[in-house]
Parts: structure tokens; C-alpha cells; sequence
């Protein structure tokens, strides 16, 4: 079994669990670039990062509450080159990497 941000790739993968792992690679990502600990509260940060993923789905034309595969991948591009200021190029592609594979799961 394999668990990618939450999503057991074993089984069957849906957009809204593409969507919940999107999030949470993000605000892992915050968390590491702030120096928080990874499980430590901070519902600021959670708040701050889920609303970077809906101006993404905004700005790529999508649908936060129905993402499919075509806006998903429109989203993770639209992260990455906004996360180009922030972290490394390698981290960046790594955490793209994960994500897309993901999505070519969902059926």
C-alpha cells in the first residue's frame, strides 16, 4: 500500500481526494519553508494555504467544489510556478511529481 498525502493509491482515487492531497501538500510545504513543526496547530497557516489552492482553482478557471483531472493538473502547474519564489526547484518538482501521479490515477 501506498499512501501519497493521504490518498491510498492502492484503491480507487477520486478529484476531491486529489483536491484534500493538493492542500495538504501545500500546507506541508508552508510549514517546512515557516519552520513549524509538521502536526503543530496553526490553523492561520492551514487557513492561509487552503486559500492559495482555491485562488488557483480561480485563476485557472476551475471548479474547487468539482475538480476533474483537466483542472486539477491546470492547478498543480499554477502552484508550482507560484511556489517558484518560495522553495526550490527540486522540492517544487518533487512535490509536482507526487501530485500528478495522483491524478492519472483518478478513473
Amino acid at each position: 500500500m501506498t499512501i501519497i498525502y493521504g490518498v491510498d493509491t492502492t484503491k480507487t482515487v477520486t478529484p476531491m481526494e486529489v483536491r484534500q492531497a493538493i492542500e495538504t501538500c501545500f500546507v506541508e510545504a508552508h510549514r517546512q519553508d515557516t519552520n513549524l513543526e509538521i502536526g503543530e496547530e496553526n490553523l492561520t497557516d492551514e487557513n492561509y494555504c487552503r486559500e492559495i489552492v482555491r485562488k488557483a482553482f480561480r485563476e485557472t478557471e476551475g471548479d474547487y467544489e468539482n475538480p476533474n483531472k483537466e483542472s486539477l493538473m491546470k492547478v498543480v502547474d499554477y502552484l508550482a510556478n507560484y511556489s517558484s519564489s518560495l522553495r526550490d526547484r527540486e522540492t517544487i518538482e518533487n512535490h509536482k511529481k507526487e501530485i500528478s501521479s495522483l491524478v492519472e490515477l483518478i478513473s
